[in-house]
């Protein structure tokens, strides 16, 4: 990200910021990467072999880029495959360095940080829940008032187009009305579908899905979340 393009004033000092992507703040065991997650007892997660003492320590190189170590993905490989050899081993290699194994390490030509294409914990799922819970649960479930409802109840209808989005059939079953129903269940029908169009526009009920299948209701009640959802015909 530019600020100041390549014009840079005086007193700006140009620094790199490490993106996202592989150094998610999940487990290891959660990552397709295998890599070890913030929250690490002695690794920070990124690629590059600085720990967590080597940045408490204030005679530490760590924040110096031009001393920076990256780390070896073929070293990073070799551990991840150790760990598969015993229980123990995967227990002492998680421990000591955060690495799980991965099943993207059986790809030919695949390493850990150069061939990781996203983190789905950064780029897409917090995207999705940052969406939801601003526009749908802030903006309507505590601002619209539902004539005829109490309101910690309220029913909220977004417009979409179903033809252009493929909700697996895996996440969802149908009701006695035909209706595809995911209850608690809001991840997986949601990741379908783009964020910019979850909610636009919003209009309140009541509303007869039945009558216009191409709308996707959000329900709302309480602490539970459903997803009623007709297939177009």
């Amino acid at each position: 990200m530019k600020i100041y393009q390549d014009n840079l004033p005086p007193t700006v000092e140009k620094v790199y910021a490490y993106p996202a992507f592989v150094g998610a703040d999940v487990p290891a065991r959660s990552k397709h990467n295998g890599l070890p997650a913030h929250s690490h007892s002695q690794w920070i997660g990124c690629d590059c072999e600085v720990t967590k003492d080597d940045l408490n320590d204030p005679k530490s190189t760590a924040y110096d880029l031009s001393k920076l170590r990256y780390s070896d993905e073929w070293d990073i490989l070799r551990l991840s495959k150790e760990s598969t050899t015993s229980r123990a081993a995967r227990n002492r290699i998680a421990k000591d360095y955060g690495i799980r194994w991965s099943a993207f390490n059986e790809l030919p030509g695949w390493m850990p940080h150069s061939s990781a294409p996203f983190d789905p914990m950064h780029c897409l799922y917090l995207g999705i829940v940052n969406r939801l819970w601003a526009h749908v649960i802030e903006g309507g479930y505590f601002q619209i008032e539902v004539p005829g409802k109490k309101r910690d109840i309220c029913t909220l209808v977004s417009r979409l187009d179903m033809e252009n989005v493929p909700l697996p059939p895996w996440a969802l079953h149908a009701d006695d009305l035909g209706y595809y129903v995911a209850h608690d269940n809001l991840l997986a029908p949601i990741k379908a579908i783009s964020p910019n169009r979850l909610v636009s526009p919003v209009v309140t009920a009541p509303f007869d899905l039945r009558s216009s299948p191409e709308y996707l209701r959000i329900v709302i009640a309480y602490d539970r979340i459903s997803l009623l959802v007709k297939r177009q015909t």
